[in-house]
C-alpha cells in the first residue's frame, strides 16, 4: 500500500496483493500520524455488498463505539 499526503488529501494506492487480501476478509489498518495528519485510525475493508460489509464491521469493530455510515440508506 502507498500512503501520501498532500496538502489536506490523502492519497491511498492499493497493489493487487492489497485488493487480494480486502476480498479475503483481511481489513487494512494504518494510523494516520504515519503520513502528517491527526491521530486516527484508518480501517479499510472489502464485501460483495453493503449488507455484508455491515455484518463485518460487527465482528471486526466495536458496535456501540462506531458510527455507521451507510450512502444508499435512506435515513443515516
Amino acid at each position: 500500500m502507498i500512503k501520501a499526503k498532500m496538502g489536506t488529501t490523502l492519497i491511498l494506492g492499493l497493489s493487487d496483493e492489497n485488493l487480494r487480501r480486502l476480498k479475503n476478509d483481511e481489513p487494512i489498518k494504518f494510523n494516520m500520524k504515519e503520513v502528517g495528519f491527526g491521530d486516527i485510525d484508518v480501517f479499510i475493508f472489502n464485501g460483495k455488498d453493503e449488507q455484508s460489509m455491515k455484518q463485518m464491521m460487527n465482528k471486526s469493530i466495536h458496535p456501540y463505539k462506531t458510527i455507521i455510515k451507510d450512502d444508499n440508506a435512506p435515513h443515516n
